[in-house]
């Protein structure tokens, strides 16, 4: 899915603003690379954003999943729509407390600071 860095891409995998009129030495330089795999993660990225939203939409809170990794997860289950989307939530918010923690220890700021 990920575009090589050492190709160059074309207009149609580009998100829009991002422009495919790029020299082929652009891409191929090493310190563009890192660039490139990032439009292309965050496009594919947005794609998928766009096809939960779709189905998210479509589909009843209360409805089952269509299919469950019982090979994964044991007998261990959400049942619903509902309960999926409350278990992303709190995966979301518990991995950004993760990284808040990981970046405060790195440069000591505190974003969120609960004095008395």
């Amino acid at each position: 899915m990920l575009l090589l860095a050492t190709q160059r891409p074309d207009k149609a995998s580009l998100p829009t603003g991002i422009s495919a009129n790029v020299p082929q030495r652009f891409a191929h330089e090493p310190e563009h690379r890192a660039f490139w795999l990032a439009v292309r993660f965050d496009h594919a990225y947005r794609r998928e954003i766009e096809l939960a939203d779709a189905i998210i939409a479509a589909t009843s809170l209360d409805s089952p999943p269509a299919w469950w990794p019982e090979d994964l997860f044991g007998s261990w289950r959400l049942d619903d729509l509902r309960e999926i989307l409350l278990h992303v939530i709190v995966e979301t918010a518990c991995d950004a407390g993760h990284l808040d923690a990981a970046r405060e220890l790195i440069d000591g700021r505190q974003s969120i600071v609960l004095t008395e």
